[in-house]
């Protein structure tokens, strides 16, 4: 009956707490809990494994802040782009920062200074990718003032959409 206990009690406390099984590994180990394989196990959902849905039960929701300016139009263009291929899958809706929609928008999200341009995914600018945190915020890397360049690719943006969507690469 002993040997129940610390198994359950772990259980417990492991889904108490977001997390992946990726994520909370090392920790495991630190504690003295050996896994040979991923906790879940093979067949485990891979919401459970990534963080992310394997089958998406609802759009996902995509809020974008941007500057309607010049020098972001063809990133804006390229953006609305790679939202296309989504279609159903994502909600995108459009905040201009100049705009009384936007300046609403800008104190509900608590942004308070002047940046070009934030995607939200899901609530969230900061995606994992490929190992990565992204934070989709500023200009594409390559694209506008180098001074308002954020530190992603447009690659970068279809990566996290795949990953949110479960769309297949």
């Amino acid at each position: 009956m002993k040997k129940m206990v610390l198994p359950c009690l772990v259980i417990l406390v492991l889904f108490s707490i977001p997390f992946t099984p990726l994520e909370i590994m090392p920790s495991c180990s630190a504690a003295g809990l050996d896994f040979r394989i991923i906790p879940a196990g093979f067949n485990a959902p891979m919401e459970f494994l990534t963080g992310f849905p394997l089958f998406a039960a609802k759009e996902v929701k995509v809020e974008v802040l941007y500057m309607n300016h010049g020098p972001l139009q063809s990133s804006l263009e390229q953006i609305k782009n790679i939202f296309s291929q989504y279609g159903s899958k994502i909600s995108v809706s459009w905040y201009d920062f100049e705009s009384k929609e936007g300046e609403q928008f800008m104190a509900k999200k608590g942004i308070n200074q002047h940046v070009p341009l934030v995607i939200w995914m899901d609530g969230k600018f900061t995606i994992p990718v490929n190992g990565k945190e992204i934070k989709f915020v500023g200009f594409p890397t390559g694209s506008g003032p180098a001074f308002f360049q954020g530190k992603w690719t447009i690659e970068d943006l279809r990566q996290a959409l795949n990953q949110i969507t479960n769309k297949p690469r």
